[in-house]
């Protein structure tokens, strides 16, 4: 019987040692792309003084694309908040190429292709969570005040849902590599001894 386009692509990478298969790289693959894609949902929304003034995405903060609307007192930096986004951009970049790397290399074959996939997925979690940490360091160090006192010193940054789905397209890259999926790895063969 025909095994539909998705049994033909498990099999063109899965030998009967249980390599993982071509369809385990292209999931990724999809994943790695996603990441790409939620760079340009809301990432963060600062607000001063209990006011949201400005929500950025991770490509504003890149400076992929502009920030549209930025008040006043945000454009005239009275509270450090544009050194602080920027400063940290470069952990995106990295981020945005280790996306663009993963998404590459759907193709290696075997665990060797599995393992470089998940590392580089793991480096992208390390990229953003670094990100995240550093740019409330950096706004803190801006404003003169600790990690904990920015909500007193009147700003307040609330990390949004694209920040989140990178993460989590992140995470659901490590774990393609490594479950099963579903009629595509093929058990382990014993040996027949000739």
């Amino acid at each position: 019987g025909d095994k539909g386009w998705w049994g033909r692509i498990g099999e063109s990478g899965a030998g009967v040692d249980g390599k993982p298969s071509l369809a385990r790289g292209l999931s990724g693959s999809a994943l790695f792309v996603l990441v790409l894609a939620f760079f340009f949902l809301p990432w963060m929304s600062i607000s001063c003084l209990d006011e949201e003034v400005l929500t950025v995405s991770g490509a504003d903060m890149m400076g992929i694309t502009e920030i549209d609307d930025i008040p006043s007192d945000v454009a005239d930096d009275d509270y450090g908040i544009g050194d602080a986004l920027g400063s940290e951009a470069a952990l995106l970049y990295v981020a945005v190429l280790l996306a663009v790397a993963g998404g590459a290399l759907f193709f290696l074959p075997g665990n060797r292709g599995r393992y470089i996939r998940a590392g580089i997925a793991g480096f992208g979690i390390v990229c953003i969570l670094g990100f995240l940490f550093l740019t409330l360091l950096s706004l803190a160090s801006e404003m003169g005040v600790g990690i904990g006192e920015l909500e007193e010193a009147g700003v307040g940054i609330s990390w949004e849902f694209g920040l989140w789905l990178s993460l989590l397209a992140f995470v659901a890259a490590i774990a393609v590599q490594f479950i099963p999926l579903p009629g595509t790895d093929r058990p382990e063969q014993p040996s027949s001894g000739d």
